[in-house]
C-alpha cells in the first residue's frame, strides 16, 4: 500500500508560520493538520523534526523540499539547513 506524507511551512492569516502536514494513500483523499507557531525558524525546526521521524520509518525524500522555486511556504533543502537554529519550545497552537 503506497502512502505518501507532505511537509510544507506557509504564512498564517495571523503572522504567524504554519506547518501544513498532508498524509494519507496515494489516490485516497488524506488528511491534513496546519501546526502554528510563533516564527518561521520555529516552524522549520517542526518541520525538520517531523522529516526525521518520517524517514526513520522508511518515508523517501521525493522531489527536495520545496513546492516550487519562489512559491509561498517553499523551504529548499539548504534553506532548512540554514534556518534551524534551535527555536527552543515553540507554541505549536493545532487547527484543523
Amino acid at each position: 500500500m503506497a502512502r505518501y506524507y507532505v511537509l510544507s511551512i506557509a504564512p498564517s492569516l495571523f503572522g504567524d508560520a504554519a506547518l501544513i502536514r498532508e498524509w494519507g494513500r496515494i489516490g485516497r483523499p488524506g488528511q491534513r493538520r496546519v501546526e502554528l507557531y510563533e516564527s518561521r525558524s520555529c516552524a522549520v525546526e517542526a518541520l525538520e523534526t517531523w522529516l526525521q521521524r518520517k524517514r526513520r520509518r522508511g518515508y523517501l525524500l521525493q522531489g527536495g523540499l520545496s513546492r516550487g522555486p519562489g512559491e509561498p511556504g517553499s523551504v529548499s533543502a539548504r534553506d532548512l539547513e540554514q534556518l534551524v537554529n534551535g527555536c527552543g519550545k515553540a507554541a505549536g497552537r493545532s487547527m484543523l
